[in-house]
């Protein structure tokens, strides 16, 4: 088998379809969290409810704005990208504590 730079085993592809995932998953699951708790049958609590969803949605904009950053400077080519990836180890280590 070939592993030329362009073929389907290259490293970058990997790469790329991995951060791809990576914001597919964040999406889908800050979207599945907001709709449980906005699901919530509890019209008096529900200024509560959103202070605590836009505090989510916040939360994981952020992750996500900082996963589309590292993967738009690795198709570019640039190697700021490994910075943005340090601060996004962080703030996925950091993102996970928040909600307990």
């Amino acid at each position: 088998m070939r592993t030329s730079q362009g073929g389907i085993f290259s490293a970058k592809n990997w790469v790329i379809g991995m951060f791809s995932l990576s914001l597919v998953t964040q999406i889908t699951a800050t979207t599945f969290i907001v709709l449980k708790i906005w699901s919530t049958k509890s019209p008096v609590y529900r200024k509560e409810q959103l202070s605590i969803i836009w505090m989510i949605v916040e939360s994981g904009a952020v992750l996500t704005a900082c996963t589309l950053a590292v993967l738009v400077l690795f198709v570019l080519d640039f190697n700021a990208g490994q910075l943005v990836a340090e601060i996004n180890a962080q703030l996925s280590v950091s993102n996970s504590f928040d909600v307990w």
